[in-house]
């Protein structure tokens, strides 16, 4: 198990350059080291692959915790409202989904009637319009989406629960700044804020 915390381990290997250091790759290993060494069950998140080979862009982040999840025998969970979503993010992470579960459903309504603690909540469901000004009503429905996410699933985390929030450092305000404050005003713990937001109970 402690090989996942090793310096040049399995997991940096195979993806600190494939994602890029700049991008998510430190947010989610910090993330995932985290949920490692408080030795946590289940890994939950919205938002499931929707493009091929997007390591650079998207993250792929359903193929990285799918990965992890197989190798260790840990619980993950990825949940989209779109079909054909679902049917992509099979195909593509075929050989690591062994300890994934598929999720059809509106994020929401899934993570109201969860039935099990989150140690890992990932947050990426629907997009956030990049080159929108600030207030519009594309931006802030994303933004409302994300909060409320957190809110519904907040009976479910717990003292070691880790939070990672995506789509963070847009010029526009990104979908995180009303989750962030709900976190902050619960005095939780801010670790890396980049593209990612990532964070612990206080």
């Amino acid at each position: 198990m402690n090989d996942f915390l090793e310096w040049n381990n399995w997991f940096s290997v195979k993806y600190r350059f494939l994602i890029g250091e700049g991008m998510r790759y430190f947010s989610v290993k910090t993330a995932l080291n985290l949920f490692h060494q408080r030795d946590g069950t289940n890994i939950v998140e919205t938002g499931t692959i929707r493009a091929e080979n997007d390591f650079a862009g998207g993250g792929n982040s359903t193929y990285l915790f799918g990965d992890y999840a197989q190798k260790y025998n840990k619980k993950f969970w990825t949940v989209d409202i779109l079909p054909e979503a679902i049917a992509l993010s099979k195909k593509i992470t075929e050989g690591v989904n062994g300890n994934t579960t598929f999720v059809l459903s509106d994020s929401i309504a899934f993570l109201q009637t969860f039935p099990e603690k989150i140690d890992l909540l990932y947050l990426d469901s629907m997009d956030c319009p990049i080159e929108d000004e600030a207030g519009s009503p594309a931006l802030v429905a994303s933004q409302k989406h994300q909060r409320m996410e957190l809110e519904v699933a907040w009976n479910k985390l717990h003292d070691k629960s880790v939070v990672l929030l995506d789509d963070n450092d847009f010029k526009n305000g990104g979908k995180c700044i009303r989750t962030i404050s709900y976190l902050q005003e619960k005095g939780w713990i801010n670790l890396i804020n980049e593209k990612q937001s990532l964070w612990i109970k206080g």
